[in-house]
């Protein structure tokens, strides 16, 4: 059973990863998500772990939920 300090923990994790993953969404034209997890110190296989870990988002796989609409992955 998870304590109230863990699922606020998770809480946060999550809205953090989903702040990253609006983030690259809205990134410069031209820049792979390769380049962009560079600039922002994750791998690329932990920012589309965290896209299929994020509930929100993960029901939109493949696509990405940014501003209301869905946005593929590329």
């Amino acid at each position: 059973m998870y304590s109230e300090t863990t699922m606020v923990a998770k809480q946060c994790r999550l809205r953090e990863w989903a702040a990253q993953i609006r983030d690259c969404q809205s990134r410069p034209a031209g820049m792979s998500v390769v380049e962009w997890c560079a600039c922002h110190d994750i791998t690329k296989a932990n920012y589309y772990y965290r896209i299929r870990r994020s509930p929100v988002i993960s029901s939109y796989v493949p696509g990405v939920i940014t501003g209301g609409l869905i946005k593929p992955l590329a």
